[in-house]
């Protein structure tokens, strides 16, 4: 009787090893199972990302603008002027040169294009897209208007373009520094609406703190004038 205890107890212990092994095997491999599955899916990520390929595309430089808007803070918007549509802005003097902003008097849906914040325009640097290393700020200072890009690593900042004066109250072109130019984002070589402030390090270094001095303003003809003093605080 004693015999068959002891020998029911061994091969009970033995189950007992066995489902112990079995249990921590599978536990092990479940554990693997599920790295290899994460490891797996990141590979698939990185593809993912691999395979949108971020460009730009050169624009009429003569039909985009960069306009400096009053409010309690300035802000920074881009127009750009569909082609053989109906002229959405008017360029007044020079040193500053006033923006008679047309686009604010109709709907200028199909014949105006316009970026009020950071989903419609960024930095890109030396063929690089740094939209997510460069904020964009405009600025008063030395009885101007500056654009500058601000690192948000090390708070460092870039002029990239100026107003050359101030005018009380009114929409004022920012001119783009030398080695500055405006473009267009694309994905897949799929031309967004998205702008991008495209410099290029040699060409700024070259020109130093001492960019020319504005072109003469460009007036689109056969247009009705709304000069006046207009805000924007709040922009779409």
């Amino acid at each position: 009787m004693v015999n068959k205890y002891m020998k029911l107890r061994n091969k009970l212990k033995l189950l007992a090893i066995s489902t112990t092994i079995a249990v921590t095997t599978f536990g092990l491999s479940g554990v693997k199972a599920v790295e290899i599955e994460e490891e797996k899916k990141a590979v698939e990520i990185q593809e993912e990302k691999k395979a949108f390929e971020i460009g730009e595309e050169k624009i009429d430089q003569s039909q985009v603008v960069a306009v400096a808007i009053p409010g309690r803070f300035f802000n920074l918007v881009v127009i750009e002027q569909i082609p053989e549509k109906e002229a959405c802005w008017n360029e007044i003097g020079s040193q500053p040169t006033i923006i008679d902003p047309l686009w604010t008097t109709f709907d200028f849906t199909g014949i105006c294009r316009r970026a009020t914040d950071s989903n419609g325009y960024s930095v890109r640097l030396d063929g690089q897209d740094t939209s997510q290393d460069y904020s964009l700020d405009v600025v008063e200072k030395d009885e101007e208007i500056q654009l500058i890009a601000v690192s948000r690593r090390d708070r460092s900042r870039t002029v990239i373009g100026k107003t050359f004066g101030k005018a009380e109250g009114k929409f004022l072109k920012i001119y783009l520094n030398p080695g500055w130019k405006f473009t267009k984002k694309t994905v897949d070589e799929q031309v967004l609406g998205h702008f991008f402030l495209s410099g290029d390090s040699s060409e700024i270094a070259a020109a130093g703190d001492n960019p020319s001095a504005p072109p003469p303003p460009v007036v689109y003809p056969d247009s009705n004038s709304h000069f006046e003093t207009v805000t924007e605080e709040n922009p779409e």
